[in-house]
């Protein structure tokens, strides 16, 4: 059912599996104990696709404590299962903008899933690759960019030689790891570096885009976007005005299907694009998209679906004042500058 996007179902599913197995485990619970944390594990997966993530905090803090007793006595059989719901309670501390908190799970993930390392690469180097990336990321929220740096590089070099062997089944993961090492790369004013990795990760992109451009789309995008910051922070943005217009061509096709979903991403992208003609000198063409870009954010804010992207509202209001002041619009552009403080102070 969640493969199929079945989400709800899929919820309503493990949630009677997990009553089941708590009746059962309270009899038995050394028989019981292990479905229940998978279950519980598997309850805070599907709570956490459909944003309630303060109850899947809650089931998987039960499935961490159960698998910890478990781990106890037979570490063999149990350590893998909880290194599983340490880097999903990381997971979900991390949704919650608790990133204090999130450190000492992805890193006591990072250790187990070291240790079965020595036991299994094949099996468990996908794994830990995968905590390395979260501690990467989690390193970063908290200014602690070095350390995250060299975690991702970690996570690259794991993820670069698992797609060496198999691109179908680890390209995606590679990507994502690239683009995470170009945002660090970035905030260490490593500019050059940055626009390789991102480089590498878009040529990923594109070609699973060519195979499947409904699953990839989405995430070529996202690459897409990050190729034109980078290559406007380095000054060439006629090729970086290239990327976007690429970007905002997916992410209209995309917004088309799915609105609710894509329409908040059409938003920044016509900005950055009205950023990158404004750049260049092209006036005319910068006001259309700011505005179509403060249409669609105005849009998203009426129908209550934008709260939490005030920041970037804010953003395009700024882009929209800059344009409006080298067209000669003063007080306009005044007005617009205020209406974006405001939207930063909330």
């Amino acid at each position: 059912l969640s493969k199929l996007n079945r989400h709800k179902e899929a919820l309503e599913a493990i949630q009677k599996a997990v009553t089941i197995r708590q009746a059962l485990s309270e009899k038995h619970p050394d028989r019981f104990n292990p479905e229940l944390a998978d279950c519980l594990h598997n309850l805070s997966v599907y709570l956490s696709k459909l944003d309630r993530h303060e109850e899947a905090l809650e089931a998987i803090q039960k499935s961490v404590v159960i698998r910890q007793a478990l781990s106890k006595k037979d570490p063999d059989r149990f350590n893998p299962g909880l290194a599983d719901s340490f880097h999903q309670l990381s997971f979900i501390l991390s949704n919650l903008d608790r990133y204090k908190e999130t450190l000492e799970p992805i890193q006591k993930a990072v250790t187990i899933r070291q240790a079965l390392l020595e036991k299994d690469q094949d099996r468990f180097n996908p794994g830990l690759a995968d905590s390395f990336h979260s501690l990467s990321f989690i390193l970063s929220k908290l200014d602690r960019q070095k350390e995250a740096l060299e975690v991702i590089q970690k996570a690259v070099a794991i993820r670069q030689a698992l797609s060496d062997k198999d691109q179908d089944r680890f390209n995606t993961d590679l990507a994502d790891s690239l683009q995470q090492l170009s945002v660090i790369l970035s905030s260490l004013d490593r500019q050059k570096e940055a626009l390789e990795a991102t480089q590498k990760a878009v040529s990923i992109m594109q070609a699973l885009s060519e195979k499947d451009q409904d699953r990839f789309n989405p995430g070529l995008a996202d690459s897409l976007h990050n190729l034109s910051i980078k290559l406007s922070n380095l000054g060439r943005h006629k090729e970086a005005l290239e990327a976007i217009q690429k970007l905002v061509t997916i992410r209209q096709a995309l917004a088309v299907k799915e609105p609710n979903r894509f329409n908040p991403g059409l938003a920044n992208s016509l900005n950055s694009l009205s950023y990158i003609f404004l750049r260049l000198g092209r006036h005319a063409e910068a006001v259309v998209h700011i505005e179509e870009s403060i249409a669609l954010f105005d849009s998203l804010q009426k129908e209550k679906q934008f709260q939490q992207f005030d920041t970037d509202f804010g953003t395009a209001l700024e882009t929209y004042s800059d344009v409006l002041e080298v067209t000669g619009q003063h007080e306009k552009a005044l007005k617009i500058a205020k209406k974006a403080v405001i939207l930063f102070q909330k």
